[in-house]
This record gives C-alpha cells, sequence and structure tokens, in this order.
C-alpha cells in the first residue's frame, strides 16, 4: 500500500498567512491613538501614521509630534515599526507571484504590478525615515512638512493602483472571488480620488481595502483554488 505524501504548504496558504498577519497589523495600528490633548483638525478619524503623514505645514507637525520628548513622538515612532501598509505589499507580492505561477496569461500584467509594488515599497520607505526624523527633530519647517507629505501622497497611488491591477485575478475566478475584486477596485477608485482632490478620503479608501483582504484572506483559506 502506497504512503500518501505528505501535503505541502501552497502559494495560496502562503496569500492567506500573510493575509492574517497584514489584518492583525492593521488591527494594532488602528488601535494606537495620540494623546487626547492632540487637535487634529481635518485630520480626525486616521491612525497616527496616517495622521503624521499628511501634514501641510509646520504647525501640523507641532500639533501631531508635539515638543521634543512628547508621548505623542514615541507613539508615532512605535507606529513607524508596525505600518499595516508593509504587509498589504507583502500581500500583493504574494498574490502577483502567485499569478505569475498559476496564470500565465496574466503574466506582463504581474510583472507590471510587481514593479509598482517595489515602487510603493521605496516610497513608503521613504515615508518612514522623514516620520522619523520628524520625531526626532527639535524645530520643524514646512519644508519639512512637504517632504514628508509628497512621499505619502506618491505611495498611496502607487498603493491604490496596483491594488486595482491585482483585483483583476479576482474579477477572473469564482463569483466569491469577484466580490472581492470589486472590493479593491472601488476602494482604490476612492483612494486615488483622495490621493489628487481630497486627501480626507484615503483613510476611507483604506478601509475598503481591508474589507476586501478580510473576505479575500478568508477565501484563499477556504477555497484555496478560487485564486
Amino acid at each position: 500500500m502506497m504512503n500518501a505524501k505528505p501535503s505541502q504548504p501552497s502559494l495560496p496558504d502562503a496569500i492567506g498567512f500573510v493575509g492574517l498577519c497584514a489584518l492583525v497589523m492593521l488591527f494594532v495600528t488602528a488601535s494606537v491613538q495620540l494623546t487626547p490633548d492632540t487637535n487634529l483638525r481635518v485630520l480626525k478619524g486616521m491612525t497616527p501614521l496616517l495622521s503624521a503623514e499628511l501634514v501641510r505645514t509646520k504647525t501640523d507637525l507641532e500639533q501631531i509630534f508635539g515638543h521634543p520628548g512628547s508621548e505623542n513622538r514615541q507613539i508615532i515612532r512605535d507606529a513607524i515599526e508596525f505600518d499595516f501598509m508593509d504587509w498589504w505589499l507583502g500581500f500583493s507580492l504574494l498574490l502577483s507571484v502567485t499569478t505569475i505561477i498559476m496564470r500565465p496569461k496574466l503574466i506582463r500584467l504581474s510583472w507590471i504590478t510587481m514593479s509598482i509594488i517595489i515602487a510603493a515599497g521605496i516610497a513608503r520607505y521613504t515615508v518612514s525615515r522623514h516620520l522619523l526624523a520628524a520625531a526626532n527633530a527639535t524645530a520643524f519647517t514646512d519644508a519639512m512638512a512637504w517632504g514628508i507629505r509628497w512621499p505619502s501622497l506618491l505611495s498611496w497611488l502607487l498603493i491604490f493602483t496596483f491594488s486595482i491591477l491585482n483585483s483583476l485575478v479576482f474579477l477572473r475566478g469564482r463569483s466569491e472571488a469577484k466580490v472581492g475584486g470589486c472590493i479593491f477596485i472601488l476602494s482604490s477608485l476612492i483612494g486615488i480620488v483622495g490621493v489628487a482632490v481630497y486627501d480626507v478620503l484615503i483613510p476611507y479608501a483604506a478601509l475598503g481595502l481591508f474589507v476586501g483582504l478580510c473576505g479575500v484572506t478568508m477565501m484563499v483559506l477556504l477555497i484555496p483554488e478560487s485564486v
């Protein structure tokens, strides 16, 4: 009698695992809040990291970071280490690798998507370095604020762009997968409008990506063949 071969982890399993890690990191990031006396004005409702990313002036930096040695500065330093978007990039990268292996017809699209993901990763790293520099600064300037804001907007534009491209993989799958793909597309379109016109929309678009990630992660874990 032949012994059955032990099952090996597949790429969909890896995607599901990274998706779960991304969800955990999102909950960790969302649970962190700045001190109650922080005046965020139009940035209310955003996570501390996103609030700090979308500053416009040195006044915004002063309101969010506070004085040297403040609690807010340490909160933002800690939040940089648990940025949900790092895991979202990892999830998307694995999804692109899966597509290259399992969907040869989409290989060109996947390589384009991976290039955008890498560019987004570089932009996110730049944002993190500038945020860390601001958290350690003794004085703020408008140039410092825009040095954080522009790489952040670029990174979000790239994130929403590759999220649309990745969603095309799900639109070619089962009906459950198509729902996730539609959520990614709608959320990303809202996010692109937010980047271009009204940045308050960005956290709502990120929330949409979170909802889509929840559904897609469960789908990949329960129905691996849907990818």
